[in-house]
């Protein structure tokens, strides 16, 4: 046999181990994250995914990696993080807005992160383990509980439960990669592959979150702990990758730059929080991050804010993480694992502890990255007191992290269940409860609601939000005279608070006051000019107050502005061929049916539009189309007839609208379109008994008056 011909070497044990452990560690991500699949699109969520029009289409290719700068709460998550935009826009190729595919998508890459960590782990071990002079001691399995503490630990369910902050398990994915290929670049003949490997993740990873911003340092510092005997020794062996990974920090100030330096006015110094005061809290928050990882409970969804008067204040937390410092920075020193792994952790944290947020004080998703060091130390000292019979200890928690996770993720189900459990852990964050009553009147419980922006009243009696809320609560509890007055308080204490002044707006047009109501709906418009439920409210005011000329304008706004334009387009379109101007709703009509071919109202319409613009053949095939889509649809046999009747086809007009009245006896208009066949066709006794039928159906209905008035020869 030639050795071309030679059959491939048996694979290891080790080798036939290492399969086994990362199919195991994928079947555990599933394990612990089946249920996500179920929920639903949450906070942020709404902004970056729902409502952001660059996911919307691939064409031209590079429009999704543009992704929108921000919102009017400042930056949107996407904001500045092309990759990330990029991914959900494949995400809504796939399955538009219904979650599944979005949540497929971070269970996916969480446990690609899992297996790359995984990768890394074992290798590290081995290096330590062979540098105390214990080659044969488990680093597959130090490596693979590691990873699988790490892939289970419910910590980690809001970087991949909730959807949108697939920015820091992305981003996690691509820095997990470089530290991995950089490892992999020390190897005896790696050549190009595995640096290249590195500087593309360290790339991908700047264009997905500013995290990344410390991976070319910790690449450095891991080779100069692990692979090198000191930095001099590292850059001289490996100074072309380490030079490569800097590069990519060019990328991260374009986009830095491209928000405005501040992510949209969130971030930064100069925002609502001050430095100091921010850097007050966070001994706060680090130590609940520690706290979390030892026993992760009870898991936060929305902190709130705090404040932190004076230092003194944090001392003894702040004295506490002082000595993990020193402790690390003398390890680090000394080139022990410790010392790398509080640098890991310090790397991972630094861009959230030092730099000021507007809101968010404390946020679980910020550990993701940081867990790993601290989970490898955890099992490391199990390994040091349990010796080989590490995997038992390692099982039992990682089994109990799957349970955790998996009862975590039922409270993703919904806003209501998720700002629900936040307001039953902290009663007293104003985020939550505001977000908690928003969740209950879209899910139609407005009495549940009233509760809770009244409790957020008594907690803060100046909150616009609270005030906002209540009368928001009384509006859709059919209370809108008793919903103007919180609503008014509402809009004087926040004047730019756009949802108060629509509905204080839809109050006072329900109490009878439209010409306070337009001004009202005017404001909102003004304030806020993307509010498209405002600008819709006072487009639809307008028409009624008989201003259709303004109402198409605003309608016309809307169609503009709006990533979910099909439906405005439609009610513009009505709203064209209600004032007379069929060739522009025909426009409208026709721009809908390019994406939805089976909408079959829009091909009534557009039937009808073409009708009175003398296109008969081309409208007819479209009321065809649409009585095959929904042959049962009274309305469309009746606007069928309309059409036939101007086209001077009155048999089957009449038989039409007589079907639209067996279809439903009680439809005024079909039975005047049956009178105006039947005129039509010279049987005037039958048209008077339809006519006169529809009358006393509707008194008022002007067509038969006069077309039985005509028919009587009464003037």
């Amino acid at each position: 046999m030639s050795a071309s011909a030679q059959p491939p070497a048996p694979r290891s044990p080790a080798n036939r181990r290492r399969v086994l452990a990362a199919i195991a560690l994928l079947a555990a991500a599933v394990a612990a994250y089946h249920n996500s699949l179920h929920g639903a699109f949450v906070f942020d969520d709404i902004d970056s995914l729902l409502e952001n029009p660059t996911l919307r289409s691939w064409w031209p290719p590079w429009s999704p990696f543009i992704p929108p700068h921000s919102s009017t709460d400042g930056g949107l998550t996407v904001s500045g993080r092309p990759v990330l935009n990029a991914s959900f826009a494949l995400n809504f190729a796939i399955s538009g807005t219904d979650p599944w595919s979005y949540h497929l998508g971070n269970l996916l890459i969480h446990a690609a992160a899992g297996l790359v960590l995984f990768g890394l782990a074992r290798r590290t071990f081995g290096l330590i383990l062979a540098r105390r002079g214990q080659p044969g001691a488990p680093a597959d399995f130090l490596g693979f509980a590691t990873a699988l503490l790490w892939t289970v630990h419910p910590l980690q369910t809001e970087s991949v439960t909730y959807v949108v902050q697939r920015a820091e398990s992305l981003c996690g994915l691509f820095y997990l990669l470089t530290l991995y290929a950089t490892s992999r670049s020390a190897e005896p003949g790696a050549g190009r592959r595995w640096p290249l490997v590195a500087v593309a993740a360290c790339t991908l990873g700047m264009a997905t979150k500013e995290v990344m911003v410390s991976a070319p340092l910790l690449a450095l510092f891991y080779d100069r702990t692990f692979l090198a005997d000191s930095f001099r020794s590292a850059w001289r062996q490996r100074w072309r990758l380490h030079l490569a990974l800097f590069g990519p920090w060019v990328v991260l100030a374009l986009l830095v730059a491209s928000g405005g330096g501040n992510r949209g006015g969130s971030i930064g110094v100069g925002v609502e929080v001050s430095w100091w005061g921010y850097l007050l809290t966070q001994p706060v928050a680090l130590l609940r991050y520690l706290a979390l990882g030892c026993w992760p409970a009870p898991l936060v969804f929305e902190y709130g804010r705090f404040l932190v008067g004076r230092w003194t204040g944090v001392a003894p937390q702040a004295l506490l993480l002082l000595g993990v410092v020193v402790a690390g920075a003398w390890g680090f020193v000394r080139r022990s694992p410790f010392g790398f792994a509080v640098a890991w952790g310090a790397a991972v944290l630094a861009p959230t502890t030092l730099v000021p947020g507007t809101t968010q004080l404390i946020v679980e998703h910020r550990v993701y990255l940081a867990a790993a060091p601290a989970l490898a130390i955890g099992v490391f000292g199990l390994f040091a007191i349990c010796g080989r019979r590490v995997w038992l200890p390692a099982l039992i928690a990682g089994a109990a992290f799957i349970a955790l996770t998996v009862d975590r993720n039922r409270d993703y189900a919904s806003p209501v269940a998720l700002w629900g459990d936040t307001v039953a852990k902290r009663p007293a964050n104003l985020i939550a409860r505001v977000q908690f009553g928003n969740a209950l009147l879209a899910a139609n419980r407005p009495a549940e609601a009233l509760a809770q922006f009244e409790a957020m009243r008594q907690l803060d009696p100046d909150s616009a939000a609270a005030h906002s809320g209540l009368g928001t609560a009384l509006l859709a509890l059919q209370r809108p005279a008793d919903a103007v007055a919180p609503l008014e308080t509402a809009a004087r204490l926040q004047p730019d608070l756009a949802v108060a002044h629509l509905n204080l707006g839809l109050a006072l047009q329900r109490t009878g006051r439209p010409a306070e109501a337009l001004v009202r709906l005017a404001t909102a418009v003004r304030v806020q000019p993307e509010f498209a439920p405002a600008r819709e409210a006072y487009a639809a005011l307008l028409l009624q107050s008989g201003r259709p000329a303004e109402a198409q304008a605003q309608w016309e706004r809307l169609v503009t502005d709006s990533p979910a334009t099909h439906p405005l387009r439609i009610k513009l379109g009505d709203l064209l061929l209600q004032t007379n101007q069929p060739a522009a709703a025909a426009v409208h009509y026709e721009r809908v049916l390019r994406d939805e071919p089976g909408h079959v109202l829009v091909h009534a319409n557009l039937g009808s539009a073409l009708a009175l613009l003398q296109r008969f053949d081309e409208a007819f095939r479209h009321f065809e189309t649409a009585l095959r889509l929904q042959p049962g649809s009274a309305g469309v046999h009746n606007a069928y007839a309309d059409a036939l009747l101007r086209a001077g086809r009155n048999a089957p007009a009449l038989d039409h609208a007589s079907e639209a009245l067996r279809l439903q006896p009680g439809f005024v208009e079909a039975h005047c379109n049956v009178g105006n066949a039947l005129s039509q066709m010279g049987r005037a006794a039958e048209a008077i008994r339809a006519y006169t039928t529809a009358l006393a159906l509707r008194p008022d209905y002007a067509p038969a008056q006069q077309n039985l008035a005509r028919l009587r020869g009464t003037p």
